[in-house]
């Protein structure tokens, strides 16, 4: 009997990391995946399977009454316990920070499931920043069994926790796979628009919300051929701040959230990203895109490799600065392997057949 894996997910990030690994595992043929959806995203998690070609008609509504974090992984972990429970899963893989995340892997671990944790290893050992995926990251790694680590930074911050090296394979980050497989060629000749595109959403963003907004003003006084486009994330604490700080400014579009292939289609046309974002970090970094974190600290020290890649903190003159700074140095040639070279569901797939003597 071929034994089977589920995929947790419930995000629009996870289904954009994991999509590469579950066509990878149905292809391979020597076992079974379920897609095991927790609904924590809705719609753009919906819309972001279908773009995969992959069936969301099992997700459930929307968890509500979550404001706090770890209420909603109690609500999440009871929900993926129940849709768990009568699989009979050979492993649970959950990916990254999320609240699914977590809640999965306390899920299949109560259960009595081994746990394997794509995109191991990211740290900021600050449990503020990120808050609350630091946490969620950590905590994760206590329970898992498996810990796909991008890379070797990652493989180290396991290894220094304690984690077994048998317990450990360094992959790439299948980020990397869904840009190489879903993403638009990089022409021959990189030419830009005179275009920022910004995506703000981060809880611990919220107190430095007003000093951020002051920043990208100064950004568009600086930069007079220089256009701003803005898609809200669905996080309803950002969407009037944006509107009443930005939204009057002629050269300033805030628009609707963007289906992930139309984001890919725009990024490599841009002159700078701005974003607080782990995941538009990595898609950025990867196709050479200059790019502004307005973080205080990333979990993803790998994108600062190139040069084009900055974290500017919240301050207004620190923001300015670092858009003049990337944006001088204009886009790279070609792809950045920092991150991986799209074989990491490859690989995640070897390791578990191996886990699992298939």
């Amino acid at each position: 009997m071929k034994p089977t894996i589920g995929m947790v997910l419930g995000t629009r990030p996870e289904v954009i990391k994991l999509a590469p690994l579950i066509l990878r595992l149905r292809d391979a043929g020597w076992c079974r995946d379920l897609t095991v959806i927790s609904g924590q995203h809705g719609d753009l998690a919906r819309q972001a399977l279908a773009d995969w070609g992959l069936d969301a008609s099992n997700m459930p509504p929307l968890p509500t009454g979550h404001a706090d974090p770890l209420e909603l992984v109690d609500i999440l972990a009871s929900r993926l316990r129940a849709l768990i429970a009568p699989l009979d899963l050979s492993i649970a893989l959950v990916q990254g920070d999320t609240a699914t995340a977590l809640a999965g892997a306390r899920a299949a671990a109560t259960l009595g499931i081994p746990v394997g944790h794509v995109e191991a290893g990211l740290r900021t050992y600050d449990l503020a920043n990120p808050y609350p995926e630091e946490m969620y990251r950590q905590a994760i790694a206590l329970i898992a069994q498996l810990h796909f680590a991008p890379t070797t930074i990652s493989e180290q911050n396991l290894l220094g926790e304690g984690i077994g090296t048998e317990q450990i394979a360094v992959t790439g980050n299948t980020v990397v796979d869904a840009l190489l497989q879903r993403g638009p060629p990089l022409p021959a000749t990189r030419t830009c628009q005179p275009l920022a595109l910004v995506t703000l959403h981060r809880r611990e963003l919220v107190p430095n919300l007003a000093s951020v907004l002051e920043g990208l003003r100064r950004v568009l006084e600086t930069n007079r051929d220089l256009r701003l486009l803005l898609p809200l994330h669905p996080n309803p604490t950002f969407a009037a701040p944006l509107r009443a700080g930005l939204g009057q400014h002629p050269r300033v579009s805030i628009v609707a959230p963007m289906a992930h292939s139309e984001f890919l289609e725009l990024l490599p046309q841009v002159s700078v990203v701005i974003t607080d974002s782990g995941g538009v970090q990595e898609e950025a970094a990867t196709l050479g895109v200059p790019l502004v974190i307005v973080r205080r600290v990333t979990e993803r020290p790998e994108v600062l490799e190139n040069g084009r890649s900055m974290i500017a903190g919240f301050e207004p003159s620190a923001i300015q600065d670092a858009v003049a700074r990337v944006r001088a140095l204009g886009p790279a040639p070609d792809y950045s392997c920092v991150l991986g070279d799209g074989s990491a569901a490859m690989r995640i797939e070897q390791r578990l057949r191996l886990f699992l003597r298939a």
